[in-house]
């Protein structure tokens, strides 16, 4: 039995990609019998990013939900324990909080501020890992001291401590030993002190606003 003669052909996509195909020839038939792609060698493959990767790094900021943002902010920092936990803290104690949006949009869910504030400053080059997870965390000690220390005191009793010992003691207990003293001292930066009762009741409820 003869075996068929095959010739190989070299055939370039539109993409760039080369890929060689073997040809057999019978008569004024061609069949292709055989293909081997090669592997392209473009600078978007080679980083590693992944094509869902390069695509969440076109969206803009209003464009992204909190899933969103956590993946964006944690493909900047791939090899960080650090990040990712903050990024986990922030979620689970933001869990239940809402916030208003401009306009007559929808509420959102609260997570989406603290972590739209920390891609905003990566994308306008922040490297600073411990600045990054100082933003993820910002509102962590203000909003919810008492849960911060429960998940390290789970049967702390407040009874007897300010809201302003609550914060630093939060911020002691969960944030210090998990980030270190330079995190803790800047979430601590731009925690508000707690009001009292008449300055609640008198002043104009706000909004954060990104």
């Amino acid at each position: 039995m003869n075996k068929r003669q095959t010739t190989p052909k070299k055939i370039v996509d539109a993409n760039g990609r080369e890929t060689t195909v073997h040809v057999a020839i019978e008569g004024r038939q061609s069949e292709v019998v055989r293909s081997i792609p090669r592997p392209s060698h473009s600078p978007a493959m080679a980083s590693g990013d992944s094509a869902s990767t390069r695509a969440i790094r076109k969206l803009s900021l209003k464009e992204m939900d909190g899933s969103l943002l956590a993946l964006a902010i944690q493909a900047e920092f791939p090899q960080s324990e650090r990040v990712r936990e903050a990024l986990e803290s922030a979620a689970y104690l933001h869990r239940n909080a809402t916030r208003q949006n401009r306009a007559n949009l929808p509420r959102d869910t609260y997570i989406t501020h603290p972590l739209r504030n920390a891609l905003r400053l990566i994308r306008l080059g922040c490297k600073d890992e411990d600045v990054v997870i100082a933003c993820i965390l910002h509102d962590t000690v203000e909003d919810e001291p008492l849960e911060m220390i429960r998940l390290e005191i789970e049967d702390f009793d407040p009874e007897g401590y300010s809201e302003e010992e609550l914060q630093h003691l939060a911020a002691e207990v969960f944030i210090e030993p998990r980030f270190g003293g330079r995190v803790m001292d800047l979430v601590m930066a731009v925690t508000n002190p707690p009001m009292d009762e008449e300055t609640k009741r008198t002043m104009p409820k706000a909004e954060k606003q990104d």
